[in-house]
């Protein structure tokens, strides 16, 4: 695999080691709570490939956690440029309907001002119509915070 956003990238390694940490029970969801972890979420900067995205995606459904997650949070504000494309959103729409068995509510947050960006969302929000799944798009993160909690 080639990595073409080291930031993201190694986001997602301190991210994964959270999780494992979560697991191995060497952090207590109290922890969490105090720290003021959100507990899925991905920060991704600059350039993003719709394959990036869904590595990250992919790996959340894995984790035991997911099973129980009431949001997603996806912070979209710096990224200048991406490849994402209706067809893109509809892949995720369609492999979030199949995730909705394990977790049949989340609210998923997206920050972001990129055209595409929101484009994509728009339409992954007409392939989760009818769920209890809910996606909104929001200019900052305070306010997407404010609508998760």
């Amino acid at each position: 695999m080639k990595i073409t956003n080291l930031k993201s990238y190694l986001f997602q390694s301190v991210k994964f080691q959270v999780f494992n940490h979560i697991r191995n029970q060497k952090i207590s969801s109290e922890d969490l709570s105090r720290l003021e972890i959100i507990d899925i979420s991905s920060n991704l900067t600059q350039k993003i490939e719709f394959e990036e995205f869904l590595n990250v995606n992919n790996h959340l459904y894995g984790k035991p956690e997911f099973d129980d997650a009431q949001y997603q949070l996806w912070y979209f504000s710096d990224v200048a440029d991406t490849n994402f494309d209706v067809e893109d959103a509809r892949i995720v729409g369609s492999m979030d309907k199949a995730a909705m068995r394990w977790n049949e509510n989340m609210k998923v947050a997206v920050v972001a001002e990129n055209r595409s960006i929101i484009d994509f969302v728009r339409t992954y929000q007409k392939m989760i119509e009818g769920s209890n799944w809910i996606c909104e798009v929001f200019k900052d993160m305070d306010h997407a915070r404010e609508w998760i909690r």
